[in-house]
């Protein structure tokens, strides 16, 4: 399937899960050549419908030609599912194609009613690669700061726009080490600190910004994971002692798990590995217990879970959150929940910005790869490829680029 095929797919997944068993087209479908006989033998050995209709779906848009796919199902008698297929295909190849990566999870930015949420609009800007915006974004907020509110006397709206300021700065200077830019992490996090004292609640905002700096110091090549191991020990004691909201909390969650990915990522230990698990469901559980007060909130919950998700995916195949393989070799039972979950991740596949489907495609790379289905690896993998391109996450493209070339090594290995 081309680009637009895979995404009316993607788009109509639960609809096609809802209303297709593939026991009832898969004969159909191997006489013409569109799936193997490995997945028929998948979806037979699968008593449950739903979880077949899941795994069918997910693999179908990687072997199986679209036309090929639309025919059987109308040979079958799926004829309405055929139309719906046909329809939304027409519909999607008169839109500008070029910039439905981006559209499909900018249209979902934030409407900043509540400015706890501004590091989040924030994020969409730089997971999309949309820089431009982001910086536009960024320095508006600064001059606002600079020119209307530095000087006033202190007030809850000052202490507002103070957090929000502390916020944006966090964000850009995230993106500049994303982005492998020069800059002093040290003398960025000192210029952040500054804005503590005008905020409502310092003591929390100090917690915070030393919980960003322990993530952030481990981006620059030479980093003392002791010194940062100690800063964050520093904050620890504090912060358990604090009645922090579910957003602090995660923020300090984030910054212990990075913390062990270095661990994981240098000793390999399944102990580690382990613990990162517990800290990710603990993160989730931490994110879908916010009550339901607007929209926004729903926004931000969903989103954080599905980017949670896609990490414990990464976790289950024996990779960092950024993509780098730490075990050569995964257990079925890791590889049987990574599959699920990624199935899961999924049916939300329109709502991922372009770094998370960027990800999506190298778990699966490395899903198949550990499966030995090599070719299908490959595919993944380039696409990957593909979509790192259009972002500014160095570390990550460089990852990607490794998986690339170790498929290709692995099937030239094969084929000797």
């Amino acid at each position: 399937m081309d680009t637009i095929q895979q995404k009316v797919v993607q788009t109509l997944f639960s609809f096609l899960v809802d209303n297709v068993d593939p026991r009832y087209i898969m004969a159909e479908l191997f006489r013409r050549r569109g799936m193997s006989r490995q997945l028929m033998q998948k979806i037979n050995s699968d008593n449950c419908s739903h979880h077949r209709s899941l795994t069918f779906f997910l693999e179908i848009v990687d072997t199986c030609p679209f036309h090929v796919l639309v025919n059987c199902l109308r040979y079958t008698q799926h004829t309405f599912v055929a139309v719906r297929l046909v329809d939304t295909y027409q519909r999607m190849k008169k839109e500008d194609n070029t910039s439905m990566p981006v559209q499909s999870a900018m249209n979902q930015c934030l409407d900043i009613s509540d400015e706890k949420y501004v590091y989040e609009e924030l994020r969409l800007y730089r997971d999309n690669g949309a820089i431009d915006t982001l910086e536009r974004r960024v320095s508006s907020i600064v001059w606002k700061w600079n020119t209307d509110y530095k000087t006033r006397a202190q007030s809850v709206e000052k202490a507002r726009v103070a957090r929000v300021v502390m916020d944006a700065k966090l964000a850009w200077l995230r993106f500049l080490l994303e982005a492998d830019k020069p800059c002093d992490v040290l003398q960025q996090i000192h210029d952040v600190g500054s804005l503590i004292v005008h905020t409502e609640h310092p003591l929390t905002s100090t917690i915070m910004v030393m919980a960003a700096q322990a993530q952030m110091l481990m981006f620059p090549k030479g980093y003392d994971m002791e010194d940062i191991v100690h800063k964050y020990n520093s904050i620890r004691l504090v912060a358990t002692s604090l009645r922090l909201d579910a957003m602090h909390l995660v923020n300090f969650y984030v910054a212990e798990f990075c913390i062990d990915c270095i661990s994981y990522e240098r000793t390999g230990k399944q102990e580690i590995k382990d613990r990162m698990k517990t800290l990710l469901e603990r993160m989730i559980n931490t994110v879908d217990n916010l009550p339901d007060v607007n929209k926004v909130d729903e926004q931000y919950r969903s989103a954080f879970i599905r980017r949670c998700l896609l990490v414990k995916v990464l976790l289950y195949l024996g990779m960092t959150h950024r993509g780098k393989p730490v075990t050569g070799s995964v257990s079925g039972n890791d590889l049987t929940s990574a599959s699920m979950v990624l199935q899961q991740v999924f049916k939300d596949w329109g709502k991922l910005e372009i770094k998370w489907q960027m990800l999506f495609y190298v778990a699966k790379a490395r899903l198949r790869l550990q499966e030995g289905r090599n070719e299908d690896a490959l595919k993944q993998a380039e696409l990957a490829q593909q979509l790192s391109n259009e972002l500014h996450h160095s570390e990550e493209r460089r990852n990607i680029s490794e998986l690339v070339q170790n498929v290709r090594r692995t099937l030239i290995a094969g084929s000797e």
